[in-house]
């Protein structure tokens, strides 16, 4: 028997501003822009200088830290209702 689904996407956009956990569990980006990745760039290639990179400048990157519950949350949404867990087997 086909149960009935039906996708409910609780998903919301990450920040640094935007407040919806307690501190303890507040995930924390780190933006880098291109010219500070310019360095991390050069010592990753060896002979690669500040010359050969656009505008002398490296790759925009985000790191995301978050606390492993977060995450899990995050990326396993179903684990949190028992139904759905069943309603999955």
């Amino acid at each position: 028997m086909q149960l009935p689904r039906r996708m409910l996407d609780l998903s919301v956009p990450l920040d640094n501003e935007t407040v919806l956990d307690p501190p303890i569990m507040r995930p924390r980006i780190d933006y880098k822009a291109h010219k500070e990745n310019a360095g991390m760039l050069l010592e990753t290639f060896p002979g690669l200088c500040a010359e050969d990179l656009p505008d002398g400048e490296g790759w925009a990157s985000n790191w995301l830290s978050s606390r492993p519950t977060t995450a899990r949350t995050w990326t396993r949404p179903i684990i949190s209702s028992p139904k759905a867990f069943a309603a999955s087997r």
